[in-house]
């Protein structure tokens, strides 16, 4: 059963589609909304980002640059959680049917993959930072690191 706080974040993201709320703010519940479902809190109610990056998909250099510093939150400087899929198609997708099933729909497919700053800088260097490659298939959320080649390990 999905938390009340996530079903908060559902509604307000419905609210924000049928009122054609700006980008940021449907980003904001759409963040808010997964780190809601993934239930990664701290004692203090705040994201703990060690667990949250343990669940997470990661690039391989990612993977090492973690291992190598002993902790997500000593190698967080040198890393970037990256919507696997960008952000403008999610919106893109949810605005489409703004109902709550098509909301829980997209969410359940959404992916964050951790990456290092430098493979983020191939991302925007091939012009992927906001798209999908041209022969995207539509069904593999992680189809941008492929294309540059960036391996992506799931956990």
């Amino acid at each position: 059963m999905m938390s009340n706080s996530y079903n908060q974040h559902i509604l307000a993201l419905l609210h924000h589609l049928i009122g054609n709320a700006c980008y940021a703010g449907l980003k904001f519940d759409i963040d808010q909304a997964m780190t809601a479902k993934a239930s990664h809190f701290n004692k203090r109610g705040e994201t703990d980002w060690n667990s949250f990056a343990s669940s997470c998909p990661k690039s391989e250099t990612a993977l090492q640059l973690i291992s190598q510093h002993g902790s997500f939150n000593k190698a967080k400087k040198h890393l970037r959680i990256e919507h696997s899929k960008p952000m403008n198609l999610l919106i893109k997708e949810l605005r489409i049917d703004p109902t709550i099933n098509k909301i829980h729909t997209v969410l359940e497919s959404y992916h964050v993959t951790i990456i290092t700053r430098e493979e983020d800088r191939l991302l925007t260097k091939a012009k992927l930072n906001s798209k999908m490659p041209l022969d995207w298939d539509g069904k593999d959320p992680y189809a941008r690191y492929h294309a540059v080649g960036i391996v992506v390990i799931k956990q």
